[in-house]
């Protein structure tokens, strides 16, 4: 084996290894996936009723800060799989996905 291909081959090894242990995560996570439409429904009504009042009072230029915060959307990032490599949420379907993209660019010379 030459030398540049006991590197590709080591490459190789812990991309399996890795997209391996997150379809594991995968399948324990599919495993307790809750149905909460109800309450993402809830908070997205929420959300818009919270929108229109915002709307209202920057119209009447009146004082923004005084609605208070905007009401958390907790439900729908409950379901979200973090990526280990850049920490952003994804979809449970897409992560194997974007986890060997986040892997490979983050393995690439600069």
């Amino acid at each position: 084996m030459q030398k540049g291909e006991a590197k590709h081959a080591k490459k190789v090894a812990v991309a399996q290894k890795k997209q391996m242990e997150t379809e594991k995560f995968i399948a324990k996570e599919a495993k307790f996936k809750k149905n909460n439409w109800r309450q993402q429904h809830e908070e997205f009504v929420n959300n818009l009723k919270y929108n229109r009042k915002l709307k209202a009072v920057e119209e009447a230029g009146g004082d923004v800060r005084a609605l208070g915060p905007a009401p958390k959307m907790t439900a729908i990032e409950s379901n979200m799989v973090e990526c280990p490599y850049c920490s952003r949420k994804f979809n449970p379907r897409k992560t194997i996905l974007r986890f060997s993209l986040d892997l490979t660019l983050r393995n690439r010379k600069r």
